[in-house]
């Protein structure tokens, strides 16, 4: 009952996510050979469940009866709307079906997931209730919004963290209810697990897309060799799901400013929703989302992505879409902050100017470099670095000035987010090699999806109907 419960409740999730992935793109969501859409309906689906199941916990809405009948409202709704968009989109052009390259390459890929799942599954076996955080954070927060009423907001403020956000707890404390309604250890366990497919989904539909199915074969390959990935995935933490996120932003960012102009605005409101949606994940989020948007806004004043056009035509339009997209999900985050206790742990009691002075100590800088390292070393093997220089060699790299223009724009979100997390390591009350050997790993992961995504960017020419679309535009 509990495994079926969940897995209805996952399947809810996805459709969920998928009507409104429809309501943004259109056709367009199930075009053939574009796997990316599909997976992107999950990721979206677990931010509107987690929405949904917030205004519940605030209305005090929280029996599992409740919960399962305004999710099964929200989606009969959404599905209506999707349809309506679905009729009112023009077909889409007929393609030619999947390769035996792309068939090959699936097996593959295939194989080399079910290998990822065997040793997360295996960590997972070890830990069935998670890791620390896990039970001292994420999943007791889901216990106290499962237990609904009043009582939640002083049961979150009792959890290590209080002000942490609350998706991936939300999404538990959901999938609780369909599962029965008692908080079964094996549904956070099975969701940590089910993100782990679905963020290796994402990054193989997309870097299939923009690069063919042998280069998304060799990126999943290096995301998935990171032992770090295997042991977060089971540790039932917020971080592969921020991880995923930002991801999924980045990737609809690309789409925008390089696919189609009848889906440049439908992903740039999904590139909002999801860099906001790292934000409602941790706390961590938040220089992602800064540095996304200030991306959006600098392709909007001062990069050309269309060749020779002397303008791009969306460029208003673009950056009020990924706007509009955010709205929900950061109404969210700022409604949750305010009811519970926020503490400024960074100064911890200190004055500005004894927190600049840490910036000016070496040693300080040099425990941080020395465990970036150590970090370095767990997630780039020897074979990852081989299979990406093989490939680079390989296959020569784009040379449109439009797409490096695009990528230098996603660099630069995701150096922000380093420089960022670097600057709190210097700054923090704590022992700083304390304090980075406890979390360097994790805030590793949220940058790795990303990282792979952007390094086998640089393989190979922009391929397929995303580019077709920007490339047979008139100035």
């Amino acid at each position: 009952m509990t495994m079926l419960g969940w897995a209805y409740g996952v399947a809810e999730t996805w459709l969920l996510g998928l009507a409104l992935v429809v309501l943004a793109l259109g056709r367009s969501t199930l075009a053939r050979g574009d796997a990316a859409p599909v997976v992107l309906s999950l990721w979206l689906g677990f931010v509107a469940s987690s929405l949904a199941r917030y205004g519940l916990q605030a209305l005090s809405w929280t029996s599992p009866f409740a919960v399962v009948a305004v999710d099964h409202l929200l989606l009969a709704g959404a599905a209506a709307a999707a349809i309506l968009r679905w009729r009112r989109t023009a077909p889409e052009r007929a393609s030619a079906g999947p390769s035996r390259a792309d068939l090959v390459a699936a097996a593959l890929a295939a194989c080399v997931l079910g290998l990822a799942l065997l040793a997360a599954s295996a960590v997972a076996q070890a830990h069935p209730f998670g890791l620390w955080d896990a039970v001292s954070m994420w999943n007791l927060k889901a216990r106290a919004l499962a237990a609904g009423g009043e009582r939640w907001i002083p049961l979150l403020d009792s959890t290590s963290w209080p002000d942490y956000p609350l998706l991936l707890s939300l999404n538990v404390a959901r999938l609780w209810a369909y599962a029965g309604g008692a908080p079964a250890a094996d549904v956070p366990r099975w969701t940590a697990l089910l993100l782990l497919v679905a963020l290796a989904g994402l990054l193989a539909g997309a870097l299939h897309r923009a690069r063919g199915p042998w280069i998304a074969l060799v990126g999943l390959s290096v995301l998935l060799a990171a032992e770090p990935v295997h042991v977060l995935a089971a540790s039932q933490y917020a971080d592969l799901p921020l991880g995923g996120m930002e991801l999924a932003s980045l990737v609809c960012l690309w789409r925008s400013w390089r696919g189609r102009e009848s889906t440049a605005l439908g992903y740039a409101a999904l590139g909002g929703a999801f860099a906001a949606a790292a934000v409602w994940t941790k706390n961590d989020g938040i220089p992602f989302f800064v540095g996304a948007t200030a991306a959006v806004v600098a392709g909007a004043m001062l990069v050309r992505f269309r060749g020779d056009a002397p303008r791009d035509p969306l460029r208003v339009r673009r950056l009020l879409a990924w706007g509009a997209g955010t709205l929900p999900v950061l109404a969210a985050v700022v409604h949750f902050k305010a009811q519970v206790a926020n503490e400024p742990w960074l100064l911890a009691g200190r004055s500005l100017g004894e927190v600049a002075a840490t910036l000016t100590t070496l040693d300080r800088w040099k425990g941080i470099l020395f465990v970036y390292g150590i970090e370095a070393r767990d997630y780039v093997t020897p074979a990852t670095l081989v299979l990406w220089l093989l490939a680079v060699a390989a296959i020569p790299a784009s040379r449109r000035a439009g797409s490096r223009a695009c990528f230098l724009l996603l660099v630069g979100v995701v150096v922000f987010q380093l420089t960022v997390y670097t600057l709190v390591y210097v700054v923090t009350p704590f022992d700083v090699l304390w304090h980075t050997l406890s979390s360097a790993s994790r805030l590793a992961l949220h940058l790795w999806p990303a990282l792979v995504w952007l390094a086998f960017l640089l393989v190979g020419d922009d391929r397929g109907p995303d580019d077709a679309g920007a490339s047979s535009r008139k100035p």
